[in-house]
């Protein structure tokens, strides 16, 4: 899925089960969706700019997401790139919320691969 506003693609999906932040890290970097190979985790910026509090649709898991319905998450909860000594941020689309966690943890979590759109 291409965002024209910001030139990223990303993933139509996650990776639909619970992951902790090293699993998705991998899941990201080694997603060849589209036959590209240049996948990676995003950051919490990129995640925010998906975050629209006028959309939503119910998740796999019950919980409504606010973002378009072009990219299908499972979860409310990908994980993003930012890491602190054992914990890692995720980007929250129940409530448009950005906090840490450990990097261990593996529920709700997901992986949602991104990539420069060039």
């Amino acid at each position: 899925v291409l965002d024209t506003r910001t030139n990223l693609m990303w993933a139509a999906k996650d990776n639909e089960t619970n992951i902790n932040w090293k699993e998705a890290k991998s899941y990201c970097e080694n997603y060849r969706g589209g036959g590209y190979t240049d996948w990676r985790m995003p950051t919490q910026d990129e995640l925010a700019g998906l975050y629209e509090s006028s959309k939503s649709y119910r998740s796999a898991c019950g919980h409504d997401v606010h973002l378009t319905e072009l990219i299908r998450l499972t979860c409310e909860a990908p994980w993003s790139s930012e890491t602190s000594g054992s914990d890692a941020t995720f980007f929250d689309f129940l409530d448009g919320l950005q906090p840490w966690t450990r990097q261990s943890y593996d529920s709700p979590y997901r992986a949602l691969p991104v990539r420069s759109g060039k």
